[in-house]
């Protein structure tokens, strides 16, 4: 029995893990995303000053 209950712990704090690692990735790809929308935003701005400077 307690070899039964040392399988269910390990199986729910593997469980845990794998939580904790897709919340993890998840966090990364919604910062990557951020970080790629603020890099186009930067260069859209830099092509509407030059734009602007232009004239």
């Amino acid at each position: 029995m307690a070899n039964f209950e040392a399988q269910l712990e390990a199986e729910l704090a593997a469980q845990e893990m794998m939580a904790e690692i897709e919340a993890e990735m998840a966090r990364q790809a919604a910062l990557d995303a951020f970080q790629a929308k603020l890099a186009a935003d930067k260069a859209a701005a830099a092509a509407s000053t030059a734009a602007y400077q232009v004239r």
